[in-house]
């Protein structure tokens, strides 16, 4: 990341803070951005683009911010990462990693013995393939600002994931950390996460996210050919695709009826659709066995009961658990089920800022820069 100028006319960035983001300029000649998480201000002129003097550190640990030109500045504290859990429906938890980090998007693998999750710990995400059984991990990416979205092969020898790499797109690689990403779908502008493997291993679901039609459901062939192919795409939303254990079936979101529903599909189709959740619904995730459809609600974790054997058959939703854990991400499922069922892997929010996000507001911080200033020149 870096705080750069565009010039409107040539259309040519220029990079002045190295490092900084969310950048936001004052009335009085400052810049204001983030540098992992600290807030700074520098002297700046607007006309020459020039930054003039040291950065001035204000407060640290900042999530978001942004200030007025009467001298208001109002930010949120970070949350100070979260922790992947293992809940089961009696609600007993236990802790799965050691530290606290920004996790997203927890995937099993197919046997259950190991577990692929996006971490962040400042600005960059990468993948990483935790093993379950023996407490050792493996570090997928090193490259790109954004390493997330990961999706297990049928198999479990590789992951689909998307990348902002050099080249981005969705790639795959082996899940073992012993070989090099394989360029799947390059992207030229449009976001695309994958978020589910079919079991004969030949189709990718991807959320795309799409500037005309918001977010639709594709399908990319993983044979030769490579082919993707858009399975929703209208002028609702559509995400969180999911294949049954089958592959007869997807699973998604959609608020065509004014909010996000649960809705199954057949594939790769013709056929209609049944509504799955009953007031709302999100995240849909199946059982190893397909028996089960799980989403997240208002009123928390909820499982139906499913019969895919010929026409789908849907039972009456229950709530199986509370739910206080880290909700999706760009409408990717950020949690997922052990294939032997009965046990979910979440992400827990630090329990030590687990209260009401806080915005806080500082009066005449500017006026502070100043006496800030003053300090650092004098002898």
């Amino acid at each position: 990341y870096s705080v750069a100028l565009l010039s409107r006319e040539p259309g040519t960035w220029t990079p002045i803070i190295p490092g900084g983001y969310s950048a936001r300029g004052t009335a009085n000649g400052y810049l204001a951005y983030l540098d992992s998480e600290t807030l700074l201000a520098v002297p700046f002129d607007p006309r020459s683009g020039e930054v003039r003097g040291d950065p001035i550190p204000f407060v640290d640990g900042i999530e978001s911010f942004d200030v007025s030109d009467s001298g208001l500045l109002v930010y949120r504290e970070s949350t100070g990462g979260a922790r992947l859990v293992s809940i089961d429906r009696s609600e007993e938890t236990r802790i799965l990693s050691d530290d606290t980090q920004n996790y997203l998007q927890p995937r099993f693998s197919p046997d259950g013995r190991k577990l692929a999750v996006s971490v962040s710990p400042a600005l960059q995400s990468d993948l990483w393939v935790f093993d379950l059984e023996r407490g050792t991990q493996v570090r997928l990416t090193s490259e790109g600002a954004v390493n997330n979205s990961p999706t297990w092969s049928p198999d479990g020898s590789r992951l689909a994931f998307n990348s902002a790499r050099s080249v981005p797109g969705i790639y795959s690689i082996p899940s073992n950390g012993g070989g090099l990403p394989e360029l799947l779908w390059k992207r030229e502008t449009t976001v695309r996460l994958p978020t589910s493997w079919s079991p004969d291993g030949r189709w990718i679901a991807v959320v795309e996210m799409n500037r005309d039609t918001g977010t639709d459901i594709w399908l990319l062939e993983t044979g030769d050919s490579g082919a993707p192919m858009p399975y929703l795409v209208t002028p609702f939303e559509e995400h969180s695709p999911r294949f049954s254990p089958d592959g007869r079936w997807i699973a998604y979101v959609s608020n065509e009826s004014g909010r996000e529903e649960v809705y199954v599909q057949p594939f790769p189709g013709p056929g209609g659709k049944w509504t799955i959740s009953t007031a709302g619904g999100s995240e849909p995730v199946w059982s190893s066995d397909g028996s089960e459809l799980y989403y997240r609600s208002a009123a928390g974790m909820m499982g139906v009961a499913v019969d895919t054997s010929e026409a789908l058959r849907a039972g009456k939703p229950r709530v199986l658990f509370d739910d206080t854990f880290q909700r999706n991400f760009l409408g990717v499922a950020n949690y997922d089920v052990a294939p032997e069922g009965g046990r979910f892997v979440m992400v827990q929010p630090n329990q030590e800022n687990s209260g009401p996000a806080q915005l806080k507001v500082v009066l005449n911080w500017t006026e502070e820069l100043k006496r800030l200033a003053a300090e650092r020149e004098s002898p």
